[in-house]
């Protein structure tokens, strides 16, 4: 048998319209509030470009004489365009800079290999190589703030 309780004998909402009370409005209020804050995160982050990094480089090596060697490398982003102010050091074959004085040359003069592209992306570094006796490989590092290092090697023969 059914027992009747004061509980089930009163009613809770004495309105028989209907509406949306206590845990289910605050849950509607929630929802609606987060899917704006989504919706605007969502919007930022479209709005975000892609950020550049180095992607690409051409390393040449030239042989100048028999004790040095030009290298060359042009240093180029993610879109193809080339990067103007990235570090760059070759390293291997015990190569070391060459001591020379040039306005085309803006290579370093020190004790490792090492320079800034240009404007047009390119640096050139005059090299001794100490350690090579046919072939050998140099390593070639370029790396900018703000931008990922990309690293290559690059053929060298005697």
């Amino acid at each position: 048998m059914k027992q009747n309780t004061a509980f089930m004998r009163r009613r809770l909402n004495k309105n028989k319209k209907g509406g949306i009370e206590g845990l289910p409005l605050q849950l509607l209020i929630i929802i609606v509030i987060a899917s704006i804050g989504l919706a605007t995160m969502v919007g930022w982050m479209n709005s975000i470009e892609e950020p550049s990094t180095i992607d690409d480089a051409k390393v040449t090596v030239k042989k100048m004489s028999n004790s040095y060697y030009d290298v060359t490398v042009t240093a180029y982003d993610n879109n193809g365009n080339v990067i103007e102010g990235a570090d760059v050091v070759v390293s291997g074959l015990g190569a070391k800079a060459y001591t020379y004085s040039s306005s085309a040359y803006n290579g370093s003069t020190g004790n490792v290999p090492a320079g800034k592209t240009l404007s047009s992306g390119t640096v050139t570094l005059r090299i001794t190589l100490n350690n090579l006796d046919d072939y050998g490989y140099l390593n070639v590092e370029i790396s900018k703030p703000g931008m990922s290092t990309y690293k290559t090697t690059v053929l060298v023969t005697k």
